[in-house]
C-alpha cells in the first residue's frame, strides 16, 4: 500500500508528538493511547482498514482500539512505531 504524499505542513511535528506519547504509553489511560490512534490514522489519511492491514490487524481491532474498547499488543505497538519511524524517514527524504 502507498504511503499518502499529501501530507499537512506540520506533519512531522504532529508524527513526532504521537510518537513522544506511545514510547510513554505504559503510564498514560488507556483512552489517551485509542485516541493517539486515531490521531495518527487520521494524519496519514488513512482508513480503520488501510491503517489495520499497514499494522497487520482487522478492522474491527482498530476500531476496538480507537472507541477505548481494547489496547493495542506490545507487538502492534511496536509495529505502530515501526510505522511511524518509516513515515518519517520518507518525509525527510523528500
Amino acid at each position: 500500500m502507498p504511503i499518502p504524499t499529501n501530507y499537512p505542513i506540520n506533519y512531522l511535528s504532529t508524527c513526532l508528538m504521537i510518537r513522544d506519547r506511545i514510547v510513554a504509553r505504559d503510564s498514560m489511560p488507556e483512552i489517551s493511547i485509542s485516541r493517539l490512534i486515531t490521531e495518527l490514522r487520521v494524519s496519514l489519511s488513512l482508513t480503520q482498514e488501510q491503517f489495520a492491514a499497514r499494522i497487520g490487524v482487522t478492522l474491527s481491532t482498530v476500531n476496538r482500539w480507537e472507541n477505548g474498547k481494547g489496547k493495542p499488543s506490545p507487538l502492534a505497538k511496536l509495529r505502530i512505531e515501526e510505522l511511524q519511524r518509516e513515515l518519517k524517514q520518507d518525509e525527510l527524504a523528500k
